[in-house]
């Protein structure tokens, strides 16, 4: 991991003021669910959407705006904390979100700077209570129940709850809401014959109107069996031809009843004296498949399934822009933190979109995008993992434990309908697109992941800095910290040393090494840590094959756990509250206790305390101390 990332933390978590702008001053960011690009009356003339309209023509329309990910907890992930799946790791079927990850999204970030956050809708990242606090002052999470015992639809019930939240910040201190709107997701499992469920006002809203079917639709002759059998296929009869006109009218009423709420909340702001200081960004997680393909649903990388409609009003800018460059659901965090005046975050993987905004152009913007989808859900239908990349002209994708690629040159088939992939004129272009596609997903997994853990989960760099209340990464030698590390084994690398904001109910220190071609005579002691009456030293016994990383206590007490050459984390917290010791290594809880001394030898202790020297190399990538 370069050792560069962690010089740069101190500057993304405290995130200091960059020449505060005078205005926004507010945020909402808008979330619909599965809503195509091509769902905008302004751009089709079969729909209404007059709202949507105004945004745009009062905004900057991003005609390419892309998903990084093309399902729901993993894109929404994405949205707020700017970093791509690989670096996240988030989806259906996870543990649920680190304390810490969260902390570093950019409501967590607005929240520290003295921002009241809120949130309004689907809660599609599972969050709990202790999590949604992380991120909101105050949070109202509502069920996909379209209509409640009263008869009023679930998108005009948010309206209604975000504009008393409007209202209720008129006067008062700068503010941040997410609001995410079910809509216009089918109502799945509930009625499979009649999915879409409109506000009864729309019900027939579009009766008359005849729409065409998708491109592709009728055929895809080369579908291969890992196509056929995915879930894909099980959510297409509402695409076929029998149901095709039924479910485009009902999903696109959906989409006008977004759009209603959109203009409610317009006027809300307007009717508050907020409209002039107010950035209003909308987007999708994700889009759709309405039959293309012989799909429906979402999650490959196909353009059906991965453009969504993007739209910024900035109230310092110009509208009715339009900007043609390829953005991401990554680039909306760091987005927020720039136009509000902050800092963006360097670990932050998305680019901000500020220079765009009122039809700026910007020099040297990115040339593709990593799209990707690793959700493997349960049962006898599955979905396809999913790599690729899409620059300005070409889309590849490949799908990882299947020969099957793709390739299209969308300049000539915007559609994608005539696949390149193997054919001897493009297999320079399709090399350089799949060597690319392995650089972006090893880069974007490096940037937040230290390598050589031995679990995946156990990767993710919060959960072993315990920096969940934020805090500076200092390098060894800075003042203050409490480490003193003994010039006993030469250091291949500089040693960081991680200083976590106080808490009251809680004391830890933590530990990340490697120890490479390091030899001992016996245990020697290559670091100690004193604070807050807690006293621990670091040994290392490589005098045989096997390898030793001894921790010893003030009291004498040691334990050691066995190591190889790969990078290790190793924790010591006590909770306060509980009045427990807790050991842990690589993230992973080994056990709680009562003393210290328990929680020490529960590995084993025993092992004498030496100072007997030795040669090589041990690679201390930091300490983490979280001290009363």
């Amino acid at each position: 991991m370069p050792r560069r990332f962690f010089c740069v933390l101190i500057a993304g978590l405290i995130l200091a003021p960059a020449g505060r702008a005078a205005e926004p001053r507010n945020v909402i960011v808008i979330l619909t669910d599965d809503q195509a690009l091509d769902t905008i009356g302004l751009f089709n003339p079969l729909v209404s959407t007059p709202n949507l309209d105004r945004l745009i023509r009062d905004g900057t329309w991003f005609s390419h705006a892309l998903v990084s990910t093309s399902v729901c907890p993993a894109s929404r992930m994405s949205v707020i904390s700017g970093l791509y799946f690989p670096a996240h790791r988030h989806t259906f079927d996870r543990p649920r979100l680190d304390f810490s990850l969260l902390a570093m999204s950019y409501p967590a970030l607005l929240r520290e700077r003295g921002y009241y956050s809120g949130f309004i809708g689907k809660n599609g990242l599972a969050l709990d209570a202790p999590r949604a606090a992380v991120l909101f002052d105050e949070w109202e999470f509502y069920k996909r129940e379209y209509f409640d015992n009263r008869g009023v639809h679930l998108t005009d019930r948010l309206a209604s709850r975000a504009k008393r939240f409007i209202r209720d910040r008129s006067g008062t201190g700068p503010w941040s809401l997410v609001l995410w709107f079910h809509a216009p997701h089918a109502d799945d499992g509930v009625d499979d014959i009649e999915p879409y469920v409109p506000p009864e006002r729309y019900e027939n809203l579009y009766e008359e109107v005849v729409f065409p079917p998708r491109p592709g639709s009728d055929a895809w002759p080369e579908r291969p069996a890992l196509f056929e059998e995915s879930v894909n296929r099980d959510r297409v009869e509402r695409w076929q031809p029998a149901e095709y006109q039924r479910s485009m009218r009902r999903y696109h009423a959906m989409i006008r009843g977004l759009d209603d709420a959109v203009g409610k909340l317009r006027d809300a702001l307007k009717a508050s004296g907020q409209a002039d200081n107010t950035l209003i960004i909308f987007l999708s997680d994700n889009g759709l498949y309405r039959g293309e393909r012989g799909f429906g649903g979402k999650w490959l990388g196909h353009e059906a399934s991965v453009r969504v409609p993007l739209i910024v009003v900035d109230p310092g800018r110009a509208g009715g822009a339009t900007v043609d460059a390829l953005v991401s659901n990554v680039d909306i965090a760091p987005t927020v933190l720039e136009r509000l005046g902050f800092a963006v975050p360097e670990w932050m993987q998305g680019k901000s979109l500020a220079p765009f905004l009122g039809g700026g152009q910007v020099e040297n913007w990115r040339e593709d995008l990593f799209i990707e989808h690793s959700w493997v859900p349960a049962g006898p239908r599955s979905i396809p993992r999913t790599r690729g990349i899409r620059t300005n002209r070409y889309k590849y994708l490949e799908y990882p434990g299947s020969s099957y690629r793709e390739l299209y040159d969308l300049v000539v088939d915007p559609d994608e309908l005539t696949n390149l992939a193997g054919q001897a004129e493009i297999g320079g272009q399709e090399a350089e697109l799949r060597k690319l596609t392995r650089e972006r997903e090893i880069d974007y997994g490096a940037a937040v992941f230290a390598d050589g853990f031995e679990t995946r989960d156990a990767r993710r760099w919060t959960r072993q800095r315990g920096l969940a209340q934020g805090g500076a990464i200092l390098k060894e030698g800075e003042a203050p910290h409490p480490w003193a590390l003994t010039p006993s084994l030469q250091r291949a690398t500089p040693v960081f040393v991680g200083l976590s904001l106080p808490r009251r109910d809680a004391v830890s220190a933590s530990f990340r090494f490697s120890v490479g071609d390091a030899q001992t005579l016996g245990p020697t002691e290559v670091a100690s840590f004193s604070g807050s009456g807690h006293n621990v030293r670091l040994l290392l016994d490589a005098s045989e094959k096997t390898r030793w990383l001894i921790l010893q206590s003030g009291d004498g007490s040691s334990a050691r756990m066995r190591i190889a050459k790969s990078w290790v984390s190793v924790g010591v917290a006590w909770n306060r509250q509980t009045g427990t010791y807790s050991l842990s290594r690589n993230g992973r809880i080994q056990g709680r206790f009562r003393t210290k001394q328990q929680a020490l030898r529960s590995l084993r202790f025993g092992l004498p305390a030496g100072g007997n020297g030795g040669m090589g190399k041990i690679r201390f990538d930091e300490f983490v101390v979280l001290s009363k």
